[in-house]
């Protein structure tokens, strides 16, 4: 695939099903076509998508437990900015036009106590949206946000309270940013890694190496930080480092605090991109 890649990491451990909380995530979004303006590709700049899809995030705090339990997409809007020539963004909002973000049904939590999705959630969003103009590529991107707990200057997420300006300038962080045409990495790494079986007290680190091609400079994210807390007592740190411009590696640093027996799957998403 062109523009970015993502990729979603299995992890597998001694352990039944635990409290990792599944959280919707825009995949694979990139720019299907722009314009100059102050930046290359900052002009009525539109952008598509592969769909929705989910991953494993440790939750930093709860949602308003008096607000919806609806959760809907808002996108980050910056009018300076230029990743590619390495200028921060700023002038940043969130913005919940479909300029912006792309239109949504059917996401839900099970309660407004936690994080947790009702198990009947679909999180379907349109595959298009847009007609951004001001910054530069590599600040815009889609959140997924409690309905109505947020404003122009900060929403409430499973990250936290966050701000426009953070987001934009935490690279993938929090969500994959679209890149403009013609601009491409390519990867070869497997999609997995394998813990086997450990004790109930234990570590275990397991890393799986890869290949890039990547421009450059290129940089690496695991989205949402790579913590993850996959059971009661066991607990995994995703780690992935670049070698020079052409090799990645992702490891998983897996512990075990008497961990109970059983089998736990958690996925991540780590992002390559050239800037």
């Amino acid at each position: 695939m062109n523009k970015k890649y993502a990729f979603v990491l299995a992890l597998l451990s001694a352990s039944h099903p635990g409290y990792a909380v599944l959280h919707p995530q825009i995949l694979n979004p990139t720019i299907r076509s722009c314009e100059t303006g102050r930046y290359r590709c900052s002009a009525a700049v539109r952008y598509q998508s592969t769909g929705t899809g989910t991953i494993d995030v440790v939750p930093r705090g709860i949602p308003n437990p008096n607000g919806s339990r609806e959760l809907q997409t808002i996108g980050v809007h910056c009018m300076l900015g230029d990743a590619s020539s390495g200028i921060a963004f700023s002038d940043c909002e969130f913005d919940d036009t479909l300029t912006h973000r792309p239109n949504y049904n059917g996401c839900r939590l099970a309660s407004t106590e936690a994080w947790d999705l009702d198990p009947s959630s679909q999180c379907q969003t349109d595959l298009t949206w847009g007609g951004h103009t001001g910054a530069g590529p590599g600040g815009e991107c889609v959140l997924f946000v409690q309905k109505g707990e947020w404003s122009s200057a900060s929403a409430l997420t499973i990250y936290g309270r966050v701000n426009p300006t953070e987001v934009a300038n935490a690279g993938n962080l929090f969500c994959q940013k679209p890149l403009p045409p013609n601009v491409g990495c390519s990867i070869s790494l497997s999609a997995e890694i394998d813990h086997r079986t450990i004790a109930p007290t234990a570590r275990s680190d397991v890393s799986i190496t890869g290949t890039v091609d990547c421009g450059a400079s290129p940089k690496v994210t695991v989205m949402g930080g790579g913590e993850l807390s996959l059971a009661p007592g066991l607990k995994s740190n995703v780690i992935a480092q670049l070698d020079g411009t052409g090799g990645v590696s992702v490891t998983s640093r897996l512990e075990a605090n008497d961990a109970p027996a059983g089998e736990h799957r958690g996925a991540v998403i780590v992002v390559i991109s050239p800037f």
